[in-house]
């Protein structure tokens, strides 16, 4: 079965901070992306799997494909989730989030913020709270070398 070294939710999904520096610090041998937006522009998919180094396998997966088709995968894999929801439908569908990192959740009508970069709805916040109540370690993180502020501390 696939180990995530990290889920990592960020509505840019993969740019120069996971390219330069997540992905060497972790080590992984491949970089799974699960946007229904992304799966469906292939435009978009091409130039992203063009930016990649030649040695990381990328997939790009619809939502829903994503979560059966990370069953049927193996290696050392970051993960990219582009929000709370598909974080938590993660969950629901038993993918272990083991540790999840939040990077970038844009400000949007109707949402607070709760850390710089980090907005939340009321709906999300209560998603991420089960997360919490489930053990998952939830934390806000841009980049490797930056202080990690953990959610539970803030939420």
């Amino acid at each position: 079965m696939l180990k995530y070294e990290m889920i990592r939710v960020d509505d840019r999904l993969l740019h120069g901070q996971v390219l330069m520096k997540w992905i060497k610090l972790l080590k992984v041998k491949r970089v799974d992306v699960l946007s229904d937006a992304l799966a469906s522009d292939p435009i978009l998919k091409t130039l992203l799997e063009k930016t990649i180094p030649d040695e990381i396998l990328l997939k790009i997966w619809s939502v829903d494909e994503g979560i059966n088709g990370v069953y049927e995968q193996e290696g050392t894999t970051l993960l990219l989730v582009p929000d709370v929801d598909t974080l938590f439908k993660l969950y629901e569908n038993g993918i272990q989030l083991k540790r999840v990192s939040i990077s970038r959740l844009p400000c949007e009508m109707g949402k607070e913020k709760i850390y710089d970069h980090v907005f939340v709805s009321g709906e999300e916040r209560k998603k991420l709270g089960i997360l919490l109540n489930h053990g998952i370690d939830l934390r806000i993180q841009m980049v490797p070398d930056s202080d990690a502020i953990y959610l539970k501390d803030i939420l």
